[in-house]
């Protein structure tokens, strides 16, 4: 039992009284052992229970905790005072929409209404605390949403942000990872771990999310290698609340950006807009509630270096469930009561270039390649390859292959299939000669193309027949 487990339960023992970072240290050390080893591919966070919560505007359970983490400088004055520290978890929004059936658009009007009425008033964040600034992660070629970031960040306070080019799906490094070990492949599904039991929407990676992955990987090496210690790291579809200076000013602050400055931390400022985005309690940052917060977070350099040490190799799990779910329960990590922010594709107001969700502005045939891409059905495959390579040419070239490449040859999908019923391992490695696409009953973790680029398949890696023959195609 922890020490604040143990000033909780005043049975058992008077109230703890010590700093505020002190305590919340202890607080962490178990956890920060348990997510030590745990692994990326869950569904769902460990370190708070969702369920209804957000339904009724209710900030989340805690799993540790029954205390709240107020301000720093609220927590010194309750300390000196001699209390204990958030002797009351905070209420339920009251707000008539509350238990209402609302959609997220007319949500984010709200808060659009609300962020105006803000900024007439005079509400601006205090950027200054921030040394290094704000990077966006953003395609270059999103102009439109580059300056909507721009102005955004402007309007309230902080200054126009540098941007990081973010990769786009069929960039060639994001193929390259796509079809290397260095990216979890199905089976299992890389969510929930099963296979012919898993249910999850998405059950195999994206392209798209190893884009998003490489892109904030470009993100933390640009904080890691530079000489200031925190940084605002934001998506271009960033987009902040009527609250947001009120958060901003009361919690980064010069002390609590000055405390944690040397080791690894990152605090989370917003997520999916919610209901809970309607509470008007203080401003508080919670030690052990867990938020996908890829879209605006303030980290430093040595929350960086973690990030970039344990995605090197490999990556099994989204960016935002490994920041967040993953790496920073491991070290020192917050997250933001209420959100200052939330990110316009989920509010169904700019088009998601990731998993697209149905706006009139979504690019139609990358929506459709999304959609073919998000799950495989094990039902409909018939031949499972570790390793495909698709030789755009007539079967009957096949014969005239060398017998040093290091996967066996054959010449056109049909064969393939007799192929199987007689192959005795279990994810072998294949060059198949067709002229037509590779069929949907099957699946290979890794696919190679050869031929006119023009006709590769999406998340196929280009090749020629030299590299074919001189390469592991198991790695």
């Amino acid at each position: 039992i922890t020490l604040a487990d143990a000033a909780m339960e005043s049975s058992m023992a008077p109230p703890v009284r010590m700093r505020w970072k002190e305590l919340c240290k202890a607080r962490q050390a178990t956890r920060r052992q348990d997510a030590n080893g745990a692994e990326a591919r869950a569904c769902c966070t460990k370190a708070f229970e969702l369920g209804p919560c957000c339904l009724i505007g209710r900030w989340p359970r805690r799993r540790h905790s029954q205390k709240a983490w107020h301000s720093p400088q609220r927590m010194h004055a309750a300390l000196s005072k001699g209390q204990t520290l958030g002797e009351n978890w905070p209420g339920e929004a009251k707000r008539q929409m509350i238990g209402q059936d609302i959609s997220v658009q007319t949500l984010h009007d709200v808060m659009a209404e609300r962020a105006e009425e803000a900024l007439e008033q005079g509400e601006r964040c205090n950027a200054e605390v921030l040394d290094g600034g704000v990077l966006c992660v953003s395609l270059p070629g999103c102009i439109d949403r580059r300056r909507h970031t721009k102005h955004e960040l402007i309007r309230w306070g902080f200054e126009a942000p540098h941007f990081i080019d973010a990769f786009g799906p069929g960039h060639e490094e994001v193929v390259r990872w796509f079809n290397s070990p260095r990216v979890a492949k199905y089976p299992p599904c890389f969510r929930c771990g099963l296979v012919d039991e898993c249910v999850c929407p998405n059950n195999v990676m994206l392209l798209e999310q190893v884009a998003n992955w490489l892109s904030f990987r470009a993100a933390w090496r640009h904080i890691r290698d530079s000489e200031c210690d925190w940084f605002l790291l934001v998506e271009d579809d960033v987009k902040f609340t009527g609250k947001a200076a009120e958060c901003w000013n009361e919690l980064i602050t010069w002390d609590f950006l000055k405390e944690f400055r040397s080791e690894p931390c990152i605090i989370r400022c917003g997520w999916q807009l919610g209901m809970e985005y309607l509470n008007d309690d203080p401003p508080q940052l919670f030690d052990d509630a867990i938020r996908m917060s890829n879209h605006c977070s303030v980290l430093n350099r040595a929350m960086a270096q973690k990030l970039l040490e344990g995605s090197d190799d490999h990556i099994c799990c989204t960016s935002d469930v490994y920041a967040h779910e993953v790496i920073a329960p491991c070290h020192w990590h917050f997250t933001m009561f209420p959100p200052m922010s939330y990110d316009l594709s989920f509010a169904l107001k700019v088009p998601s270039l990731i998993r697209p969700k149905g706006t009139k502005e979504d690019d139609a045939e990358h929506a459709q390649q999304v959609a073919a891409a998000l799950r495989v059905d094990p039902l409909r495959i018939r031949a499972w390859l570790l390793a495909l390579v698709w030789v755009r040419k007539a079967p009957a070239e096949a014969n005239g292959m060398p017998s040093t490449f290091g996967a066996k040859v054959l010449g056109g999908w049909a064969l393939l299939l007799v192929d199987m019923n007689s192959c005795s391992e279990e994810f072998p490695k294949r060059i198949v000669f067709d002229t037509k696409a590779p069929p949907e009953w099957l699946y290979a973790a890794y696919c190679f193309y050869v031929g006119n680029a023009k006709y590769c398949p999406r998340g196929f890696r280009c090749v020629d027949l030299k590299w074919v023959a001189e390469a592991d195609l198991s790695v």
